[in-house]
């Protein structure tokens, strides 16, 4: 009685072209890396707004930004805002 030799992961490497390994690997680097959002003067404006209410009221406000190709997520109180520099504290 004949076995059959299977060769299991070792017939299926190399199918590949190495053109399509290259644009495999930078689909998936493009995904990973996110865009930083582009906000027109009336969005900045509605959020200032916003920001000042919610300081006013004394209240938490969460906050999204984005820092180092990622959005990052900050819950907190608003205590103090500098108009020039755009911190806010």
């Amino acid at each position: 009685m004949k076995l059959i030799r299977d060769r299991g992961k070792m017939k299926w490497q190399g199918m590949l072209m190495p053109e399509h390994v290259k644009k495999i690997k930078e689909f998936d680097w493009n995904d990973s890396k996110k865009k930083k959002p582009e906000l027109d003067e009336q969005q900045v404006q509605v959020m200032e707004d916003t920001i000042c209410d919610v300081m006013a009221a004394n209240q938490y406000l969460c906050l999204t930004y984005f820092n180092k190709d990622d959005f990052h997520l900050m819950i907190g109180k608003v205590h103090y805002i500098d108009p020039v520099k755009r911190n806010y504290e």
